[in-house]
């Protein structure tokens, strides 16, 4: 990320990637 745009996506993906993991986890209680 070499600049703020590069810098807010990523931050996205990782919120997404968060996301997924979290729905993951709920789904397997």
């Amino acid at each position: 990320a070499f600049s703020q745009v590069d810098n807010i996506l990523d931050g996205d993906i990782k919120k997404m990637i968060e996301g997924v993991l979290i729905a993951l986890k709920a789904k397997n209680i």
